[in-house]
């Protein structure tokens, strides 16, 4: 399952998940040989948002949060 929610502020979240077992302990985004997280693991800055494994379910789930440009904060 995909979905998109995008909030008032234009924050947007996407949530992919499917029935499969869930990632391994100690496994981190990007590390994997596929095609799955690692473009978008590289592509996301920390300022531009997150990206996460769920893992309060009992199956895979990741979480990409994108914060809009307009929200960043300020440079110090």
């Amino acid at each position: 399952m995909v979905s998109l929610s995008v909030g008032d502020d234009g924050a947007g979240e996407l949530v992919v998940e499917d029935e499969g077992p869930g990632f391994p302990d100690g496994f981190t985004l990007g590390q994997g040989a596929g095609l799955g997280s690692k473009p978008v693991t590289s592509l996301l800055r920390p300022e531009d948002g997150s990206i996460a494994i769920d893992r309060s379910v009992g199956f895979g789930r990741v979480v990409l949060t994108v914060t809009p440009n307009w929200r960043k904060p300020e440079p110090t």
